[in-house]
């Protein structure tokens, strides 16, 4: 009897260390859903121990809107209905909460419950990154928490970030869980590396600072360049077992490197221009006089062809002199835009009733006067003009709208309803000797375009193929310039 006693007792010792002992919550409540009995993991969480939780109901423990969910899904149950694990949060008396998922339950005959759960991790994805990085790094990082580029620190051995700044879902526009949940995410957006090399930057032991430049796309119409340095860092035992990983948006420089670009393949078209030009104009004006004079002996039908002929070779070295020395002899003055834009309208209409085109005009009286040299830009908007009248082989309508904007510039545009421009050829349409026109010479919207610029001003196309194309300049008013 004494043995069965012993026995009795040492194993209800054992089964309440056992209790006591696991990290799983266990609660056996009575048919009325009272706390009969809970674990010491389960005492300390709800901070109450048995003696208080004793002979209370559960359900008192449990926040206010997921009560119903308790009584319904665990305490009050049917026997024959089965359990489905389930999830719910709990109430303490500071009023904060955690939450707790029931992964199994019993129900007696006599309506009393046994059920076992565990604690839901409720830390966030960032917190949890953050913690499991060493105190030297967390220095680093509070450092850096407010800057533009976007750092990351990655583990090499379990193969995924430790730590993302703040910036990088704004920066690469999806977040670091998406982007290790559905790498594909990444290489929809990444160009000029695949995925295959962009993982293997990161998977391979590196001990030397490595770099990538790669273009972004953050939208569908727009991109941006990225160089990201990979830092090896040492661990345990001196092995590389992560790396730091700073990105920075480089699309400013990119964009420099490409005007500095231009302007010395420009520079380079000058040079050879002026010479070609100055070759080829003096035994021009010869032969233009002599035709005239042959012209006038012989009475030739052929003589207004051939000076007609002669002219847009002048014209085409006009514009090689242009490119040469954009900036010669400016001749700077205040203009009303409105005035010269309608004698422009008026010498062009002829041609473009000729063309079944009609041209419309209208005039802001509120533009901005603006210090231009005249001439020029009358040649940059019978440039845009004459476009979109060839633009136009069947006839149309040609809008052309003078705009004061709110922040003093003048605003011209130019519309039309031609076949309209791919996308991809709008990009180029400013480069030298790029033209799809059969006598086009590729050298009429590079010109506009300097002239543009060479007044402070810009010179915008948007074009959608088969609605037609739009042609926007913005000059700076004089006013704003400190002219008037």
């Amino acid at each position: 009897m004494a043995e069965h006693s012993i026995e009795k007792k040492h194993l209800s010792e054992s089964m309440e260390w056992l209790s006591n002992s696991i990290k799983e919550l266990f609660l056996l409540t009575d048919g009325k859903g009272q706390i009969k009995f809970l674990n010491l993991p389960f005492e300390q969480l709800l901070q109450c121990p048995l003696s208080e939780a004793s002979d209370r109901s559960f359900v008192t423990f449990v926040h206010p809107e997921d009560r119903e969910k308790v009584k319904k899904n665990l305490l009050f149950r049917k026997k024959d209905e089965p359990f489905r694990p389930f999830t719910h949060r709990c109430l303490l008396q500071n009023d904060s909460c955690f939450s707790l998922r029931w992964e199994t339950s019993e129900k007696a005959e006599d309506g009393w419950m046994r059920m076992v759960g565990c604690l839901v991790d409720t830390e966030t994805t960032a917190e949890k990154l953050k913690r499991q990085i060493g105190e030297g790094e967390l220095l680093l990082l509070d450092s850096i928490e407010n800057i533009n580029e976007v750092l990351c620190i990655y583990d090499i051995e379990k193969n995924e970030p430790l730590y993302a700044s703040p910036s990088f879902e704004s920066f690469w526009g999806f977040s670091v869980e998406q982007s290790y949940k559905n790498p594909e995410i990444v290489s929809s957006k990444i160009r000029n590396v695949s995925l295959k090399e962009l993982q293997s930057y990161f998977s391979t032991p590196s001990d030397k600072p490595r770099e990538m430049e790669f273009e972004l796309q953050v939208e569908e119409e727009f991109s941006k360049w990225v160089l990201t340095k990979i830092i090896p860092i040492v661990g345990e035992e001196e092995r590389i077992s992560r790396y730091m990983c700073i990105s920075y948006d480089i699309t400013p420089l990119k964009e420099q490197d490409l005007l500095v670009k231009k302007w010395d393949k420009l520079g380079m078209i000058g040079q050879l221009a002026a010479g070609i030009a100055h070759e080829i104009r003096n035994p021009l004006t010869t032969i233009k006089g002599f035709l005239q004079l042959l012209g006038q002996e012989t009475n030739t039908p052929y003589q207004e062809l051939l000076l007609s002929e002669l002219e847009r070779i002048e014209f085409i070295m006009n514009e090689f002199l242009f490119l040469a020395k954009p900036q010669q002899d400016l001749k700077l003055e205040i203009k009303n835009l409105n005035k010269d834009l309608t004698d422009i309208v008026d010498f062009m209409r002829p041609e473009a009733v000729l063309n079944n085109i009609q041209l419309d005009l209208d005039c802001d009286p509120s533009l901005p006067l603006v210090y231009c040299e005249s001439k020029q830009i009358k040649q940059v908007m019978m440039n845009l003009i004459k476009n979109a009248v060839e633009a136009m082989p069947t006839g149309g309508n040609i809008s052309i709208q003078t705009m004061a904007k709110p922040d003093g510039y003048a605003m011209i545009r130019v519309c039309d309803e031609g076949m309209g421009i791919p996308k991809e050829r709008v990009k180029r349409l400013f480069e030298p000797f790029y033209t799809s026109k059969e006598k086009g010479t590729g050298l009429g919207l590079m010109v506009s375009n300097q002239i543009i610029e060479n007044h402070k001003g810009t010179l915008v196309f948007s074009s959608e193929v088969g609605k037609g194309t739009t042609a926007c300049i913005l000059l700076p008013g004089a006013e704003e310039e400190g002219l008037v």
